[in-house]
This record gives structure tokens, C-alpha cells and sequence, in this order.
């Protein structure tokens, strides 16, 4: 028997978070959507395997050490 399940998290950051993607400093100042990480695990009695998606296209480093 496969067992699954699914998890959603929002990861939105705060309010005056700096924006990348700019030539200048930028800071956010309000949420158009909410950022999302999305996890579906399965489990088939001896191995588990693990799908992970994010709603953004890049994470600093020092983020990710949290």
C-alpha cells in the first residue's frame, strides 16, 4: 500500500523585505500574492520520496540557514 501526503506553508516575507531584481534598493510594501512552499511525500512501506516546490525563483543563502 502507497501512503502520500501534502503540506502548504506561506513563506510570504514581511513587509519592507528587500526586492531583488532591481538596480536600485527596494522594499516591499505590500503582498500581491502570497508566496507558497508546496510538499507531496509518498511512502510505499520501505522507501520515501519527497517533491518540493516554492513560488519564487531565488533564495539567498543565508535565508535558506534559518
Amino acid at each position: 500500500m502507497i501512503k502520500a501526503g501534502f503540506s502548504r506553508v506561506d513563506v510570504t516575507p514581511p513587509l519592507g523585505t528587500e526586492l531583488t531584481g532591481y538596480f536600485y534598493k527596494r522594499f516591499s510594501d505590500g503582498v500581491l500574492d502570497p508566496i507558497y512552499l508546496n510538499a507531496l511525500a509518498f511512502f510505499d512501506g520501505e522507501r520515501t520520496a519527497i517533491i518540493i516546490t516554492g513560488d519564487f525563483m531565488y533564495i539567498r543563502e543565508a535565508t535558506m540557514s534559518r
